[in-house]
């Protein structure tokens, strides 16, 4: 039976920016796609371009496993998140934030404020 829970190899990061961007980019190391609102949101902002629109995606990536043996330090991926929206910042000439991690070793988290 498979398990819901996460897996710890993946990590998920909650990234945005003014731009408008369409489609995903993915690859063998990390996959960027669209983090839409609510279907049921009464909220419009995000289709709507303004200086104040923000457009938000989740870029997940895969590392290796880690032992989970006592005394062992949790990994912490939070600056793959920063790194990324550097990158992504220098290539399209555009303002990327990173939110924090959603997922990361193993858990769920809530994205930074």
């Amino acid at each position: 039976m498979n398990s819901l829970k996460p897996d710890p190899t993946v990590h998920k990061a909650l990234i945005s920016t003014t731009s408008r961007m369409v489609g995903e980019y993915e690859n063998d190391y990390v996959y960027i796609g669209h983090a839409w609102p609510q279907l049921n949101s009464s909220s419009t902002s995000r289709f709507e371009e303004s200086p104040a629109s923000r457009n938000a995606y989740v870029a997940a990536f895969r590392t290796e496993a880690y032992d989970k043996k006592a005394g062992i330090v949790i990994p912490t991926y939070g600056y793959v998140g920063d790194l990324l929206c550097s990158h992504l910042s220098v290539l399209f000439g555009k303002r990327f934030d990173f939110h924090g991690l959603t997922e990361s070793s193993g858990m769920y988290a809530t994205p930074r404020t």
